[in-house]
């Protein structure tokens, strides 16, 4: 009868940590300090390991939303690096005031992919993500340049910009919590129907339960996106 209880511990222990692993996604992101860059601004550099110049890879770029920084994008998106096969862009837009200006911070972000596209082999269009702030950015870069973006994921944005028709072949990702802020979640649907009436491949989630918070379910969605448009298995 002990034997057996200890039996019954150890498997329901198993589960657990089966269960904590499954609900942090695909592995735990590696350490930044050996990806971490400072020139000519903080920005986190992550290439996986199978990389050979013969090789085209997808370049990510995870935006932080305000008072973040890269970090905040790298322990979000660097476990997925490895598994998808992308090279992850996390760059550290704020200023001193926890936010940034999206011109300026938009010049800082090209010459960043510039830097990238010269030192690896990258596709031509790079996937955009951003959360809070960082959503309004990406939204912003989007229609701002829209022959490089093959893809945008907007998650829990504050605000909104109305589209650009110059912009309508970019696929966008919408997705907002139930709970977040009322206006925040009335922008994201007015967002996505002026994104519908402009042409746009547009997908929307409205998240159960869900407040101004990034979950695994923001994550998934925007990795399963992300492979339907620049990933390695698309065109």
């Amino acid at each position: 009868m002990a034997n057996m209880r200890r039996s019954i511990q150890l498997c329901v222990f198993l589960l657990l940590i089966s269960t904590m692993s499954s609900a942090c996604g695909p592995g735990s992101a590696v350490d930044p300090a050996e990806y971490h860059h400072t020139v000519p601004i903080e920005y986190f550099l992550y290439v996986p390991r199978d990389y050979s110049v013969h090789k085209t890879l997808p370049l990510f770029v995870g935006i932080h939303g305000s008072g973040g920084t890269g970090r905040d994008c790298w322990s979000s998106w660097q476990p997925y690096a490895e598994k998808e096969g992308f090279i992850l862009l996390c760059p550290s837009l704020a200023d001193s005031s926890g936010g940034w200006y999206q011109n300026t911070a938009e010049s800082v972000l090209e010459n960043l992919i510039t830097m990238v596209r010269n030192s690896y082999n990258v596709k031509t269009k790079v996937y955009l993500a951003g959360f809070s702030a960082g959503a309004q950015f990406v939204q912003g870069y989007a229609f701002n340049h829209p022959g490089s973006v093959g893809g945008a994921a907007v998650l829990s944005s504050g605000n909104f910009y109305y589209p650009n028709t110059a912009a309508v072949n970019v696929p966008f990702l919408v997705v907002v919590g139930r709970l977040d802020n009322s206006a925040m979640v009335d922008g994201a649907n007015s967002f996505v129907s002026l994104l519908e009436t402009a042409g746009n491949p547009v997908e929307f989630h409205l998240l159960r339960l869900t407040g101004h918070t990034m979950t695994r379910k923001h994550k998934e969605l925007t990795i399963d996106m992300f492979s339907r448009t620049v990933g390695m298995s698309s065109p």
